[in-house]
């Protein structure tokens, strides 16, 4: 009978079942080379910043503190992936045994603190000559980064979930209040990545 026959047939395939990894490689290739070119960006940002503390200009290293922070989160889809150097370049003190004045309290939020807090520039230059060496190794790390399937297609929603929790609540960005501007970097990473998995259905 037709009951029969359609009861011993193979099922369907289609969206409920699994999709292999490989489905993905060309999305994750895609990102790659925008995760590339905006590594790449990150050294010249940095420049602009410790060219503005030289010139003992707040609100123009400030500026480019904004520019330089909201680039990097343009790496939402990596995060995690790059171990101890992500927390040199983008750490917060938390848990930290000397908090903010901890010498492990580096990168662009120790930039932050010092920039929003009135501390003197000059202070704050070895604070960028080290963050730039760290956007420097990034820049070379990133091409060899494992950035697994499974990992990547979650980043779609996990990157702007962090950022509705931690910088429009302003917990990961305390000093600066830029959380809005923090949340809008995350919100294109993610629609960089919508796109390059989008692009393949």
């Amino acid at each position: 009978s037709r009951a029969l026959d359609a009861a011993d047939a193979p099922p369907a395939v289609g969206l409920e079942q699994p999709v292999p990894a490989s489905f993905f490689t060309a999305s994750i290739a895609e990102y790659r080379r925008y995760a590339e070119r905006v590594a790449a960006g990150l050294g010249p940002e940095v420049r602009a910043i410790q060219a503005a503390l030289a010139r003992d200009q707040r609100t123009a290293a400030e500026s480019a503190w904004t520019v330089a922070f909201t680039h990097y989160l343009g790496l939402g889809a990596v995060y995690g992936e790059f171990g101890k150097l992500d927390r040199s370049i983008d750490g917060l003190p938390g848990g930290l045994p000397g908090g903010v004045d901890d010498p492990h309290f580096t990168g662009l939020h120790r930039l932050e603190y010092g920039l929003w807090t009135g501390q003197p520039l000059r202070e704050l230059e070895p604070v960028a000559a080290r963050l730039l060496v760290e956007v420097g190794l990034l820049r070379h790390l990133l091409p060899t980064v494992a950035l697994p399937a499974t990992d990547y297609v979650t980043r779609a929603h996990e990157i702007l979930e962090d950022a509705e929790r931690d910088f429009l609540s302003g917990a990961a960005i305390p000093w600066s209040d830029e959380g809005v501007l923090a949340t809008e970097a995350s919100l294109t990473a993610t629609e960089v990545v919508f796109r390059t998995l989008s692009s393949r259905i």
